[in-house]
């Protein structure tokens, strides 16, 4: 194998590492209202960040609201649901993909990657 033959092949596999890390995303916290009135619905919240009327702030995943509560696994543990009554809860911000974040660090990785690449090439 020649010496332009390994650069090459390292530069692919500097850029397949590379975009591993892409898929990862950006995302925000967004705060959403507190429901006033308890519902039988159950409405999904998917991933929240809880933060109770003492202050004190929990995690939750797979999050819906049912009835007086909200209900999810404190950051994915695998045991049972953990429920916290919607008049104790100060407020409740839902985990969102931030597109704006996500399309500049697609930007910022692709650049570092062509620099890197070409780099790679040159030596």
């Amino acid at each position: 194998m020649t010496n332009a033959e390994r650069a090459s092949r390292r530069v692919w596999l500097f850029c397949i590492a590379a975009t591993l890390f892409l898929p990862a995303a950006c995302t925000t916290h967004q705060p959403v209202s507190v429901p006033t009135v308890a519902t039988n619905d159950s409405v999904p919240m998917g991933i929240v960040r809880v933060t109770k009327a003492d202050g004190t702030t929990i995690h939750l995943e797979a999050a819906f609201i049912r009835g007086d509560s909200i209900t999810g696994t404190i950051d994915g543990a695998s045991g049972a649901p953990t429920g916290v009554p919607l008049d104790s809860v100060q407020s409740i911000e839902q985990k969102r993909l931030d597109v704006v974040r996500t399309v500049m660090t697609t930007i910022q990785y692709a650049g570092a990657i062509a620099i890197v690449a070409g780099l790679l090439q040159w030596l």
